[in-house]
Parts: C-alpha cells; sequence; structure tokens
C-alpha cells in the first residue's frame, strides 16, 4: 500500500511543468544580456542604494531585489537580471503544478505551462529586473495556498495566505485587487464556514502588519504614491 500510495505521489509531480521551467529559465539567462540596462532598472539600482519602506512609485520589495543581486553579483546585467529569469521559471512551474492540483492530466499540465511559457507578457518580464514578475510568484503562491484549503479543508492555512498578501503589497499595491477577490470569494462560497474560525482573521492581521510599514511611510510622505498614480491618470486623459 505505501509504494503504491508513493507511486501515486510521484505521478502527481509536475514533471513536465519543471522541464519547461527549467527551459524557460536557461534561455532568459542565455539571450537577457544582449541588450542594455533598461531605464527602469537603473532606477530601482539606486533605490536599492537607498533603502526605504517605500517610494514614490512603488512598494520597497523592489529595491531589496535589486540592493540583494547588486550586493552579491555586483552591478551587471547578468546581476540585475538572474532574478526576474529564475521567478519567471519557478512561475512557469507553479503554474503547471497549479493545473495539476486542480484536476488536470499530464497534458493540461504542459498545455498550462507551455501557455505561460509562449504569453509575450511573461517573456518580457522575465527579460530585465520588473515588477510583474514577482507579481505574479506571489499571486500563484496564494491560489495554491487557496487550493490547498478548498481541497483539504483546513482552515489553518490561511495565515499562510496572510503572509504571502503581505509580501505582495510590499511588491505592488495592485495586489489589494486580489484581496478584495479572495474576501468576496470566501464571502460568497461556502469558505464562509472558516469565518467562524481564527484562522481568516489571523490572516488579515499578518497581511496589515506586513504592509504596515509601507502604510506609515505613505502617511508620513503625504500618500505620494496616490498622488503619483493621480498624476499619471491625468497626464494620460490629456494625451488621448
Amino acid at each position: 500500500m505505501k509504494h503504491e500510495e508513493e507511486r501515486e505521489r510521484l505521478q502527481d509531480l509536475p514533471v513536465y511543468a519543471a522541464a519547461l521551467a527549467l527551459c524557460l529559465f536557461l534561455f532568459h539567462l542565455i539571450v537577457n544580456q544582449r541588450y542594455g540596462f533598461h531605464g527602469d532598472e537603473l532606477y530601482f539600482i539606486v533605490c536599492g542604494n537607498r533603502l526605504d519602506w517605500g517610494y514614490v512609485d512603488h512598494p520597497p520589495f523592489i529595491a531589496l531585489v535589486a540592493r540583494i543581486a547588486t550586493d552579491l553579483m555586483g552591478t551587471n546585467l547578468f546581476a540585475l537580471r538572474f532574478f526576474p529569469a529564475l521567478i519567471l521559471g519557478v512561475n512557469c512551474l507553479l503554474t503547471g503544478w497549479l493545473a495539476r492540483r486542480m484536476g488536470a492530466g499530464r497534458s493540461g499540465e504542459i498545455l498550462a505551462s507551455l501557455s505561460f511559457v509562449c504569453a509575450p507578457l511573461m517573456l518580457r518580464a522575465g527579460a530585465f529586473l520588473n515588477i510583474p514578475c514577482a507579481e505574479t510568484f506571489f499571486w500563484l503562491v496564494a491560489a495554491h495556498l487557496l487550493v490547498t484549503i478548498c481541497r483539504d479543508e483546513d482552515p489553518r492555512w490561511w495565515p499562510a495566505v496572510g503572509v504571502v498578501l503581505g509580501l505582495s503589497l510590499l511588491n505592488k499595491h495592485t495586489t489589494l485587487f486580489l484581496c478584495t477577490g479572495i474576501a468576496v470569494g470566501i464571502l460568497t462560497t461556502r469558505r464562509r464556514k472558516d469565518l467562524a474560525t481564527p484562522w481568516p482573521w489571523i490572516a488579515a492581521v499578518v497581511s496589515i502588519s506586513l504592509f504596515m510599514p509601507n502604510l506609515l511611510w505613505q502617511y508620513q510622505h503625504d500618500w505620494a504614491t496616490f498622488e503619483f498614480v493621480r498624476n499619471l491618470n491625468t497626464d494620460l486623459m490629456q494625451d488621448t
């Protein structure tokens, strides 16, 4: 019986997604140094040299990634683009694995992973240091945790969701849309029963606590990001 269970467990591993993820990672390592620095990368290097809990147009996570990359490997294209390539490969793996966990067979796993590999937006996200690459990672991890909660009927995973959402908010404020979607999903499905346990509430406290330093930075700097987005939208409207 144990051998059969182990065999079934091995059969559920996303081996094809892992293979495509490795190919995607290696592809970006090979080609992503064939052009110069993107303007955003230079900006993130400067932000990383002046670490803070917030910046005018983004939260602090990307600046921390830039700082780690340059401290470990120097200020060069390989250093800045290693982590985006790695994260993109992991995202490909998580996509195929998510399909498997939601009931897809091997063909579904391959299709999901291959669709990720071929998506132009995702190819761009792995080409240089940028915020959306990490955003996709956090959203996929949150999706996996939500699948675990629903499949295993175990609300004790909610605090882990809170950790992921809090970190994602430190990467990009649009994670608030994901938070809203999860809240609506809880209220409109049988997951409402989880609200009778402490776990979703702990998740909310954890995510807010992780996000709080950036909120305090925004408050201390007169909500600079909101002003930046408002001015950007005004300029876009005038251009159209």
